[in-house]
């Protein structure tokens, strides 16, 4: 197989390693070795955009054990030795660390059973660190954990979230975090800052104690999608990235509703790749549950429509469709009072200051300037641009779609007044997503070898 085939799944891990490391050193504020990093992240998925355009079939041979063994390798250094805010007590976190780096090398191994088993041990370890990491920390102090507490309590007793004020956990510092004119006193005027779908999935968890056990929950089964896109040494690969990226453990902790993105981008994925006629249904759940996700919109135009084609008449109903399961799970609270919730979706986040610590170019712009500030909308443009180049040449495949998703929103973050590393673990999740259907199994492929040449 030519190195070209191999080489946009290859990119992907290679990205993967570069933004794991940046957002590993980023946790809280941005640093210079985050900067570098996430700027080579970006570079290696924008190759991995353009080497993917007119590629074939893609495999990952033997050869490239090396990369995903190395790809790991940074993963479990990070968990182990540089993850922030870890209250599970430190002999029993580097112990069932120490448990998933092996049970990750059997899935490296290429033996399919042992995969099988790997998975299954690597996703009891996962939700064993989620749980201890919930538990651990019962009220972190952070807006997103309070609010969502807040929101909840108010969604269950029957008053609109999105029509009520928040808590100001801040104090005096308020001023840092939240724009002119929004904080009086102790109260944030303004509602629930995430779309009803995110409320809604957090609900379950709520009602168990803590709304983190939904997230914990929403990425172990994004794992186990992973490995079923791909049965087999590639998928356990897949899933064992995704469930210890370096920052996993840290942004359940916080409280971030990310993961809700990458499983419905996964689902979406998974069910394009299978031809399925339902793919608008994960699709428009995407659309739904985050505002950064509508920016893919334009994507779908990489997305296997289903079993009657691929033209362009049949992406846009496809869209349409997925647009309309978006509607549905959003009207009925946007109706209650839409001019709320659209103060707390959109004029909340327009408002909202630029933070010098993100981790993106204004951010670094601002640290060596020394207090310069480029323009809030910057992002809006760069993200033209980058989804033009995604379309370029258009090629549908199952991982076009994650890949050019992790590309413009990326772009979007990296040239946004406010990035957080949880916005990154969204990429991360794309990237993951994007590289098990861009790589084929070498044992798959070695078995329809065989088939056509029987000894």
């Amino acid at each position: 197989m030519s190195r070209r085939h191999a080489g946009p799944a290859i990119l992907m891990l290679l990205a993967l390693g570069a933004l794991g490391t940046a957002v590993a050193v980023s946790h809280w504020s941005a640093t210079p070795a985050g900067f570098a990093f996430g700027a080579l992240a970006l570079l290696l998925v924008f190759a991995g955009v353009l080497s993917s355009s007119g590629a074939g079939e893609l495999r990952v041979r033997p050869r490239a054990v090396a990369i995903i063994g190395a790809a790991l390798l940074v993963e479990f250094f990070w968990l182990l030795f540089e993850a922030q805010d870890v209250v599970v007590p430190r002999s029993i976190y580097v112990a069932l660390l120490g448990s998933a780096l092996p049970l990750a090398g059997l899935a490296l191994a290429g033996w399919t059973n042992s995969s099988r088993w790997s998975v299954g041990g690597l996703l009891v370890i996962y939700l064993v660190l989620g749980l201890a990491t919930i538990t651990g920390a019962p009220a972190p102090p952070i807006d997103v954990w309070a609010w969502h507490r807040e929101a909840l309590d108010a969604l269950l007793a029957g008053r609109n979230p999105y029509a009520m004020t928040m808590p100001n956990i801040y104090g005096a510092a308020s001023g840092q975090y939240y724009g002119p004119g929004l904080v009086a006193g102790d109260r944030v005027l303004m509602g629930f800052q995430y779309p009803p779908l995110s409320l809604l999935l957090a609900v379950p968890g709520h009602l168990f104690g803590d709304y983190r056990y939904s997230l914990l929950i929403a990425g172990a089964v994004t794992g186990g999608v992973l490995y079923l896109s791909r049965p087999g040494p590639i998928g356990a690969i897949a899933a064992a990235l995704w469930l210890f990226s370096p920052i996993a453990f840290f942004v359940i902790g916080g409280g971030w509703t990310d993961a809700f993105a990458v499983l419905f981008l996964t689902l979406t994925a998974f069910a394009a790749s299978r031809r399925s006629r339902w793919v608008f249904v994960p699709l428009g759940l995407l659309f739904a549950v985050k505002q950064y996700a509508v920016l893919a919109a334009p994507l779908v135009l990489l997305l296997p429509a289903g079993k009657n084609g691929d033209s362009v008449r049949d992406q846009m109903r496809l869209l349409l469709k997925a647009a309309a399961v978006g509607v549905a799970v959003t009207a009925p609270m946007f109706l209650l009072n839409p001019a709320a919730m659209i103060r707390d979706l959109i004029t909340f986040q327009v408002l909202q200051p630029f933070r010098a610590e993100s981790l993106s170019i204004p951010g670094w712009w601002h640290q060596v300037m020394q207090g310069g500030q480029l323009p809030a909308w910057l992002c809006f443009v760069a993200i033209v641009p980058a989804t033009f180049l995604a379309l370029w040449r258009r090629r549908v495949t199952a991982f076009g779609f994650p890949l050019a998703t992790a590309f413009v929103l990326l772009v979007f973050f990296a040239f946004g007044k406010q990035a957080f590393v949880n916005y990154y673990h969204f990429v991360f999740g794309a990237l993951v997503t994007a590289f098990v259907f861009a790589a084929e199994d070498a044992q798959a492929d070695g078995a329809q070898s065989t088939r056509r040449h029987p000894p």
